[in-house]
Parts: C-alpha cells; structure tokens; sequence
C-alpha cells in the first residue's frame, strides 16, 4: 500500500468519531498526561527540543528521538502530531505571550520533544536545554511543501487545522509549482528570520541542514548523537545507517513522501524568473546559512 493509499484509510478511519477519539488518546497518550501536568520524568538528563522546518528531515529525525529515547531514560513527546489530530494549538504558532499560558509543558529534564514545524517563542531562556534545529534551502523547501501538499500529505480531518491545511493544499493543486513558491514564500522567510534572531541568543542548539542528512548520513547521525548524548549501541547504529540507504529512492516519486532527496533540486523544478525572485527575497538566508 502507498503512501497516498494509506493516508486515506487513516483518514477514513479518523472520521468514525468513537475511533478518531480512541486513536488519538492511544497513540498520545504521553502527550495528554504532559498537557494535564501529569507526566512524570524517569531522568534528570537535559531535555531536548527539536525544531525547524517541516521537509527538513522531521519526521526522520522524530522517528529517531522516539526509538533511542526511550532507553536512554528519556520522555518522547510530539505535541505538533498531537496538535494536527485535534484543538491543541502548534506551540510554534503562539506569540510570546499566548505561549505564557503553554510555557508548563517545556520541562528542563527528561523529555525530547520532537517535532516542532517552528520556532518556540522564548526557548532560550532555557539555557540547559539542548536545542536542534533542522533548516532546508528555502528555495528547496517550498518546491518540496509544493508537493507534499499537492499528492502526500495526511489531512487533518478531526480537530480545527483542516481549514489551514486545505488552503495550503488547494494553492498547491490550483496554481503551478511557481506561484505556489512565490506565494507561500512570506511564510517561510517568517520562520527563518525567527531561527536566525533564536541563534543570536542562544548558546546551546545544534544547526543542521538537509543536505548534511541527506548527502552525509553516517557524519550526520554521529553529529546527532555527539550532541545529545544519547547512546546508541553499535547492532542499531549499523541497521539505521543500513536502513536509510535502503530507503532512498532511485528515482524521483512525486506522490511519495520522500520524493527526491537532493539539493538544489529548485533549480530544475522553477522558472529562472521565480528563482531570481526568490533568491532576492532569502538572500539574508542564504547569506546567513551560506545556502
């Protein structure tokens, strides 16, 4: 079964009420027990905070946290997965000042959140915290939003995020892959700049860019580790190493969710044009992350 085909039977069985509202609690139930403060921390261990750009390895990167996590003692906690299933608003979405009201949830021990789309307002002021940012090519990240939106991506079918997400996926299915970057550009430098101010203040994170995961995957998963301490016995770090290179395909794959996996791929996918434009509009970026 595809990934397209899979989606929409969890999104079929997402609109059963009974069911949606079982699922939910089942596979969220960390995530629940944290938002009503009940969540108890087996390790004094720093807690870890993974942010950045959705298409930027993510969800590879959660998927990570959440196998090696556990046995190193650690909570591993998805409020953004938690979010897309239901009314919780996106932590990164908040001002500074609606986050107040949320700031309880981020503990400084024994929990790796994972992952968060955007910049957690205030993040800094926990010093002990370690921070991962994951950062794209903004010029590769919308053409990779572009189709993600258009063929892959699961819709929030319970919960108030499907007016979002049906405004960004009917952009990507009504307009060419030129405007759709143009147009959802703002967005994306928004964030970027956050990050960029973020980095200024804060002294413990750890940046990496796709290219790195995608091109230098042994250095990568050393870097990830090095950094957040986590052990990893040598058997796993062999079958992950092993399994990302199985994994990656051939050729590109439009409707897939790992479509391509190259960078500087905008470069065949955009009009000269549109990528004169966008190289002016993130040429702070560019200069700033030496894109």
């Amino acid at each position: 079964m595809n990934k397209i085909a899979k989606n929409k039977l969890v999104e079929n069985i997402l609109k059963v009420p009974i069911l949606s509202k079982l699922l939910v609690g089942i596979k969220y139930k960390e995530e629940i027990k944290l938002i009503k403060n009940r969540l108890e921390v087996s390790t004094d261990l720093p807690s870890i905070v993974h942010m950045g750009f959705n298409r930027s390895a993510s969800q590879y990167l959660k998927d990570l946290f959440f196998t090696i996590g556990p046995d190193n003692g650690y909570k591993c906690i998805n409020l953004a997965g938690y979010a897309f299933l239901s009314n919780f608003p996106y932590l990164d979405d908040l001002s500074e000042k609606e986050f107040e009201k949320y700031s309880y949830l981020i503990k400084p021990t024994g929990i790796i959140y994972s992952a968060f789309g955007g910049y957690i307002h205030s993040i800094e002021k926990y010093p002990d915290i370690k921070k991962i940012i994951a950062i794209r090519d903004p010029r590769d990240l919308l053409v990779s939003m572009f189709y993600s939106y258009r063929f892959s991506h699961l819709t929030p079918v319970i919960g108030d995020k499907y007016d979002y997400f049906i405004k960004h996926k009917n952009l990507a299915q009504n307009s060419s892959i030129d405007d759709y970057c143009f147009k959802t550009s703002d967005e994306v430098l928004d964030n970027f700049t956050k990050y960029m101010d973020f980095l200024q203040k804060d002294q413990n994170h750890f940046v990496f860019k796709f290219s790195e995961f995608s091109q230098e995957f042994e250095n990568w998963l050393e870097k990830i580790i090095d950094y957040t301490q986590l052990k990893v016995n040598t058997d796993l770090k062999n079958k992950l190493i092993h399994d990302f290179h199985k994994k990656q395909p051939k050729k590109e794959s439009q409707k897939s969710h790992i479509r391509k996996g190259s960078s500087g791929d905008y470069l065949n996918k955009l009009q000269p044009k549109t990528i004169d434009e966008l190289n002016s509009k993130f040429s702070a970026v560019i200069d700033y992350f030496e894109f």
